[in-house]
């Protein structure tokens, strides 16, 4: 039911996932499919926090004071398509269905973000953003392990003549991100992020393209327009 990356395993006391179609074959609302992880981590529906995603670079931050004390669940942040937190026992997620959900974790500070990247996200540089709210918040590049899970991968994503371009241009030393028309948008994150003072042996790519693999994940491109994966993780106190 559940896609892991074997780097976030070894760091203690830290859950995270992204979500197969066993855990969810009938798409439903997003709040129930929430509920339902909630029910396996243990986790109060009112210490869920996620954005309400439109390809933006905006990130935000939950500390303390963000978190509602209202009887209703989950905090919805509106117009975010990145959030993260060094409060303990709040979960983060974010939906994907091709774009790249992107895990980025503090080893020394317990502190996390995840973010949602398109290929807009990624060219207005959402992850290098994350990274940087992160660094203003006391985290070191050199501590942070960073899982791009599962998405779609340059196998499968064609884009126009015109994007390709705009991203050779934009990323002109990054190497193997374009394959003729095809983009590998977890390279670049990747390459941005390296750019930004990721050890590039600190970033961890899932094998899986959403795209070719339907029998395992929602793919808007695959023609799955509701089903969505759900990428959440949070820390234990």
């Amino acid at each position: 039911m559940f896609i892991e990356c074997d780097a976030l395993n070894h760091i203690p006391r830290l859950k995270h996932a992204s979500t197969t179609k066993a855990f969810n074959p009938n798409p439903a609302e997003k709040q129930t499919e929430l509920r339902r992880l909630a029910d396996l981590w243990n986790v109060s529906p009112r210490s869920i926090i996620y954005g309400n995603q439109r390809h933006t670079d905006n990130i935000r931050f939950i500390d303390e004071k963000s978190i509602s004390t209202e009887s209703k669940p989950f905090i919805v942040c509106d117009h975010t398509d990145a959030v993260g937190t060094d409060v303990p026992n709040i979960m983060l997620a974010v939906y994907t269905a091709d774009c790249v959900p992107i895990f980025l974790v503090d080893i020394a500070a317990r502190r996390f973000a995840l973010a949602h990247s398109g290929w807009r996200g990624t060219l207005s540089g959402i992850a290098p953003k994350a990274l940087q709210t992160m660094r203003s918040r006391g985290s070191r590049p050199e501590d942070i392990i960073v899982w791009l899970a599962p998405s779609i991968g340059i196998c499968c994503y064609e884009v126009s003549p015109e994007l390709a371009q705009t991203f050779a241009d934009a990323c002109p030393n990054a190497p193997d991100i374009l394959d003729g028309r095809n983009l590998d948008l977890r390279q670049v994150i990747a390459w941005q992020l390296i750019q930004n003072g990721i050890p590039a042996g600190n970033i961890h790519k899932s094998p899986h393209c959403t795209r070719c693999r339907r029998d395992m994940f929602y793919s808007y491109r695959g023609g799955d327009k509701t089903g969505r994966i759900i990428n959440a993780a949070m820390i234990l106190d």
